[in-house]
């Protein structure tokens, strides 16, 4: 769920799940005349006790790994409608 859309700045979401909560931001920064680098964040906690070690390792590599094909994903997006930073 967007929790906050702060326009030029990013886009902030929230995770309320019975197991987890915490928030993503994403936001992408202008580099030079035709780039830019997408920046994100991830915040995940256990919802009630704290989580064994082997249980947060195996849910970080899963949302590190979710991300990294949401984010190639839009790259190819990107890079196939010639979208560009100044346009």
């Amino acid at each position: 769920m967007v929790e906050q859309d702060r326009g030029v700045e990013g886009i902030r979401w929230r995770l309320n799940d019975p197991g987890a909560v915490g928030s993503t931001e994403a936001w992408i920064e202008a580099i030079a005349a035709d780039g830019c680098v997408m920046h994100t964040f991830v915040r995940v906690d256990p919802a009630a006790k704290a989580w064994p070690r082997w249980r947060a390792a195996v849910t970080e590599r899963r949302v590190r790994r979710h991300m990294a094909v949401e984010l190639w994903a839009f790259k190819d997006y990107v890079e196939e409608c010639g979208l560009r930073a100044d346009r």
